[in-house]
């Protein structure tokens, strides 16, 4: 059997027919032998699958476009604070992540699990 995938990789292409295999013929990875691999130029591709990209100036149309804003000082946060690490009251509360489980500052005391 001959077959032609197109990637970056040789491994991406073994992975590539191992996947086929798998999906098309119902044949697990320790049933398969690879006798041969080689990259070949373009020009002696056989499949009609793989002839469709021997163009050098193939281009491919922008489906999804990402809105970026214009400079990195108008991007807004990644990540909101954390309510719970906010608190300055006591350096070594157990609520704000210093794990002395002995002290908590007021301002959870009083907010607390009732």
């Amino acid at each position: 059997m001959y077959n032609e995938y197109k990637d970056t990789t040789l491994n991406g292409t073994v992975e590539q027919m191992y996947n086929e295999m798998a999906s098309r013929h119902r044949v697990r990875f320790s049933c398969i032998q690879i006798i041969k691999t080689a990259t070949i130029p373009s020009k002696l591709c056989k499949c009609e699958s793989t002839k469709q990209f021997r163009d050098a100036k193939i281009k491919f149309p922008l489906v999804f476009k990402k809105v970026r804003p214009p400079s990195r000082s108008s991007r807004l946060p990644s990540r909101h604070p954390d309510p719970i690490s906010s608190c300055k009251t006591s350096r070594d509360c157990f609520f704000c992540m210093k794990f002395t489980v002995t002290r908590l500052c007021l301002s959870h005391i009083f907010v607390g699990f009732f």
